[in-house]
């Protein structure tokens, strides 16, 4: 009885580590399997605590990451926090180089240079900065979702 236990570990043990490999590796990670592209992200939420905000302020419209890959590998990467009346990242970010960490969820996404976490990614490309103003109960989070793609070889 003991041996079909421990086969069933062991079996358990190696399909949770071959997942686990997978997700860290990046692999069937849609925003790394392009050639050359540039991704425009959007806010689609600006979360204040559990509530959504943005609706109430048009200012947010303005917000805008941009990634860029070449040769199906991080290239550049811009963020334009432009009518936003506050900032939420402690420097600009525009022509930066740019890479991907995908050993945890959600993966960061981080300047090349410095390895400085710029924003996080899930794997369905929803992008989010969190950050706080004011009162430190109050927690904030810009989700930010693509809005479209161009191809760089058009």
């Amino acid at each position: 009885m003991k041996t079909p236990l421990v086969f069933l570990i062991t079996a358990l043990s190696l399909l949770t580590a071959s997942c686990t490999n997978e997700l860290e590796s990046g692999k069937d990670y849609p925003a790394l399997a392009m050639g050359d592209k540039t991704l425009v992200f959007k806010i689609d939420k600006v979360m204040q605590n559990e509530t959504d905000v943005k609706p109430y302020f048009s200012f947010f419209d303005g917000v805008e990451l941009t990634l860029s890959y070449k040769n199906g590998e991080p290239s550049r990467l811009t963020f334009t926090q432009a009518e936003a009346p506050f900032r939420v990242t402690g420097k600009e970010y525009v022509d930066v180089e740019w890479e991907i960490h995908t050993a945890k969820s959600p993966y960061e996404i981080r300047e090349k240079e410095t390895g400085e976490v710029i924003c996080y990614m899930t794997r369905d490309r929803l992008v989010t900065f969190p950050f706080k103003l004011g009162a430190p109960s109050n927690q904030y989070e810009y989700q930010l979702l693509p809005v479209g793609d161009e191809s760089e070889n058009q």
